[in-house]
């Protein structure tokens, strides 16, 4: 059950960015039209498909974050409070 979760997560996350980052490329050429209205209609969604992207992004990194290793570089003291 944990590994489908964890599948679906990450496909959601690239489905996330996908369709962002379609929404940005459509919405692109608009975006240099003298209409004021073209400008309007065409930033709003592709702020939208900027912010799918970027939670897309956040999302896939936390799923794949893997354990570091400790190389000694914080001391265990440390280490142990913040985790």
């Amino acid at each position: 059950m944990q590994a489908k979760m964890r599948r679906l997560g990450l496909i959601a996350s690239c489905l996330s960015m996908v369709l962002g980052g379609f929404g940005m490329i459509y919405c692109l050429p608009f975006l240099f039209s003298p209409v004021l209205e073209d400008l309007v209609g065409a930033g709003l969604p592709f702020v939208g498909g900027a912010i799918l992207f970027a939670a897309g992004l956040i999302s896939f990194s936390i799923k794949n974050k893997k354990a570091r290793p400790d190389n000694g570089l914080i001391p265990s003291g440390l280490h142990s409070s913040i985790a």
